[in-house]
């Protein structure tokens, strides 16, 4: 009992110590679920790409792109190429040209290897329309899925 009253003595600076300790592992771990949770999402908009719905809709945004596709796959482009540059369209197409080499790239992705200028160069677009999902899913289910792809890692990796 003695021990208890001098570990946790009020005020003390062991007491100080420890919670500031207890706190910091507390945090740690709130992170660690946050990050785990950011790539199970990831993971999740991944694997409807990976559906057969998915790849026909990706099939489909490349033949006939609807409006904020670009913006869309700019963001994509730059997380996986790790890249700050602005892309044309045809590089947008060449890059989900091969949907299985596409796909695993971006089940590949690790976020936390992003440096900071990356996210920067497209932030400003992250605010349009296109990058939100329930309204991006009638128009195209696979630029729906790319935009939720972007944003939900950046999230967790922002926030940590």
């Amino acid at each position: 009992e003695e021990f208890v009253v001098w570990i946790l003595g009020t005020g003390s600076d062991r007491s100080r110590l420890l919670h500031a300790h207890a706190d910091a592992a507390h945090k740690k771990m709130d992170r660690l679920r946050e990050s785990q949770t950011g790539m199970k999402r990831t993971m999740l908009f991944w694997s409807q790409l990976d559906s057969e719905k998915g790849r026909e809709s990706l099939a489909k945004l490349c033949k006939d792109p609807p409006r904020g596709a670009l913006s869309v796959c700019c963001a994509v482009h730059a997380l996986l190429r790790v890249s700050g540059k602005r892309i044309h369209w045809k590089a947008a197409e060449q890059m989900m040209a091969d949907p299985d080499v596409f796909l695993a790239e971006m089940k590949a992705y690790n976020p936390y290897a992003i440096p900071a200028y990356v996210h920067q160069s497209f932030e400003h677009t992250l605010t349009l329309p296109y990058f939100d999902y329930d309204r991006m899913v009638d128009r195209s289910y696979a630029l729906a899925c790319l935009g939720s792809w972007v944003i939900d890692p950046r999230a967790t990796n922002l926030d940590t």
